[in-house]
This record gives C-alpha cells, sequence and structure tokens, in this order.
C-alpha cells in the first residue's frame, strides 16, 4: 500500500488569479506579445515595410530621418533607423521574436537543469548535495557576462548567435532555481505523507513522480514565469553591448544602443524599443506575481 497526497481542485487557484486585475493585466500583455511576435510578418506586411530593407530616402545628408519625431510618417509608423532607415515598427514587432525565443528558450533550459539539480541534491542529500551545492555557489559567482563575450569572439561565424545565447544564458541561468527547489525538496521530505509512503516501500521513481514533483511545480511554474524577464533582460544587454544578436537580425537591446548615440537630438528612436523591452519585463514579472499568489494560499491577496 502506498500514501498519495490528494490534489487540491484547480479552480481555486484559477479564481484567485482572475481575481488579481494586475495578474490578468499582465497575462492579457504577455498574449498580445505572443500574438505580435507570431504575426510579426503579417503585421509589418501590413504597414509595408520589413525590417531588413534600407530606406535611404527616408534620411537626411547626415543619416537623420527627415522631418520631426524620428521620421514618424504614415509611410513609417514608428519611424526609421537612423543611418539605416530600415522601419523602426517592423524592427520592434520581429524583435519580439528574438526576445520571446531567447528569453522562453534560455528559461526551459535554465528550470530543466535547476530542477534537476535541486531535486537530487535535496532527496539524496550526503555528497550529492555537497558536491552540487559546491558547483552551484561558483556558477553564482561566475563572471558569465565576460564568458559570453569572450565566447561570441571565437565562435565559429556559421554558428547561429541566437541559439548560442540561449545555451550559455539557459547554463548560467539555473543556479537560482537549483537552491529554492533544494529547499523546498529538503523541506518535503519531512512531510508526514512522504515519510508514511517511504515506511511502505515506495521507491524513489513512485515518490518523485506522486509526491516531490506535484509538490514543486507550483514553484517552478512561479520561478519559470519570474525568469523570462530576467532572461529576456540578459539578451537585451548583450544585444546593447554589441555581442547579442548580430545585425540585421532585429533585437531590441541593439536598437536601444544604436539609438544612445541620437537621444539628444532625437529621443523618439528610444521610445519604441525601450517601451517594448519595458513592457514585456512588466508583463511577465505581473503575472508571475499574481500566480505566486494563487497558487499558494497564504500569500494571497485579499
Amino acid at each position: 500500500m502506498v500514501v498519495d497526497i490528494p490534489l487540491a481542485p484547480a479552480r481555486h487557484p484559477l479564481r484567485r488569479l482572475l481575481a488579481d486585475r494586475w495578474a490578468v493585466a499582465g497575462g492579457a500583455t504577455i498574449l498580445v506579445l505572443l500574438l505580435v511576435a507570431v504575426a510579426a510578418p503579417l503585421l509589418s506586411s501590413v504597414e509595408g515595410h520589413d525590417p531588413y530593407t534600407y530606406d535611404l530616402s527616408a534620411l537626411d545628408d547626415s543619416g537623420k530621418p527627415l522631418g520631426r519625431g524620428g521620421g514618424i510618417s504614415g509611410d513609417h509608423w514608428f519611424g526609421v533607423e537612423p543611418m539605416t532607415g530600415r522601419d523602426l515598427f517592423a524592427i520592434v514587432v520581429h524583435g519580439a521574436r528574438t526576445s520571446l525565443l531567447v528569453g522562453v528558450g534560455a528559461t526551459l533550459i535554465a528550470v530543466a537543469i535547476g530542477v534537476l539539480v535541486g531535486v537530487t541534491a535535496g532527496y539524496f542529500g550526503g555528497w550529492f548535495d555537497r558536491v552540487l551545492s559546491r558547483i552551484t555557489d561558483v556558477l553564482l559567482g561566475f563572471p558569465w557576462l565576460v564568458f559570453v563575450i569572450a565566447l561570441g569572439a571565437i565562435a565559429p561565424a556559421r554558428f547561429p548567435k541566437q541559439l548560442l545565447l540561449v545555451l550559455v544564458i539557459g547554463l548560467f541561468g539555473w543556479p537560482g532555481i537549483a537552491r529554492v527547489v533544494r529547499g523546498q525538496t529538503m523541506a518535503l521530505k519531512q512531510r508526514t505523507f512522504v515519510v508514511a509512503s517511504a515506511a511502505l516501500g515506495a521507491g524513489t521513481g513512485h515518490q518523485l513522480r506522486r509526491h516531490y514533483l506535484p509538490n514543486l511545480m507550483s514553484t517552478i511554474i512561479v520561478y519559470a514565469t519570474m525568469t523570462i524577464p530576467g532572461m529576456i533582460g540578459s539578451e537585451a544587454a548583450l544585444s546593447f553591448l554589441g555581442v547579442g544578436v548580430p545585425p540585421p537580425t532585429p533585437a531590441w537591446g541593439r536598437t536601444i544602443g544604436e539609438a544612445i548615440a541620437w537621444v539628444q537630438t532625437d529621443p523618439m528612436f528610444l521610445v519604441f524599443p525601450g517601451a517594448a523591452l519595458f513592457l514585456v519585463t512588466l508583463a511577465f514579472n505581473l503575472f508571475g506575481d499574481g500566480l505566486r499568489d494563487a497558487l499558494d494560499p497564504r500569500t494571497a491577496k485579499r
């Protein structure tokens, strides 16, 4: 006989989540951003431009867009990029693809490694815990940004930079969730239903599948949701420094970096990519906060 813990009805967390207006607003914004990323080619075609075409006719002799406000017009809804004349609306909507792809991909890698390390360290303890905890500590203090810059310089030109960013950011992003999962796993080991299950002869696979992972799932989901904006910010920072996604692939961070030189003469170049990055980060944080409160009744908003 094996003791299992009954699962709580799913409708109660959902009801708490829907009652949180900020979380709903964040979730709706995320959904819109996902739709924008998927439909980026359609949206840019409606405007009539793509992010790779140079339009020098939209620039004056100094490389600045004609007119005021960054060259905003009926032909270029967000204006054009200085020096190249590329359409800024097309860059922003296609840049959503880059940011979400890197952010979600790196988060999935980080969560997979972090959960594996955290559960292993917390469940088995002993030398497993000591070795894995020391590896986690080393990675937390490792200057991964310098490593990425150096790796980008020596990586083969044929190797896709987006894939490189996903792998590197994900491989250096797991220590945080590993620590959280390790602590939760060690706490679960002391729970009555887990102790009773082990006493009745349940094997490791059964305990992990029936007791540990179901009870860790809410923590994993919330942590993953709140990790995505950090991963997107890391990609933007690397692109801002010029070692992220290479041109001409649209990227919000690189566009913001290139707009800095023009911000005193016309700040509109900075507004739209900066607003997009701020919006996606805020949306994920709001939704993550609401999801955390909904899945943990002790912190639910009243």
